[in-house]
């Protein structure tokens, strides 16, 4: 959960609370380097193949590039699974943080 309090553009004497409710940043980034690499493995083993394939020799190159769209779908599908998992996670870390500010903003209301 990444959290921002700061004052409202053209408004400063509100304050503008923004709650980004998710995995961490580090989490995307290990999903972006696996694409990543299987992108790089496919595009080697391409280029390798089509090099041999050329050059008269036997061609192994492409058996590098076959199994990555497989893998990309089990990279997708591990993704999609986590956030169908952790919707009520998240459900419950909203109403909590709408649950916190209601009561700051009751008690600021109270005050005045």
């Amino acid at each position: 959960m990444d959290m921002d309090v700061g004052p409202e553009e053209g408004r400063p004497e509100v304050n503008l609370v923004r709650c980004q409710i998710g995995p961490s940043p580090s989490v995307w980034m290990l999903f972006l380097g696996g694409y990543l690499a299987l992108g790089l493995t496919a595009l080697l083993g391409i280029t390798l193949g089509m090099s041999q394939q050329f050059l008269h020799v036997p061609v192994w190159g492409y058996w590098l590039a076959l199994p990555t769209p497989f893998l990309a779908f089990v990279l997708w599908w591990l993704a999609r699974e986590g956030q169908r998992r952790s919707i009520d996670q998240m459900q419950g870390l909203k109403r909590f943080v709408q649950e916190v500010f209601a009561d700051v903003l009751h008690s600021v209301d109270e005050d005045r």
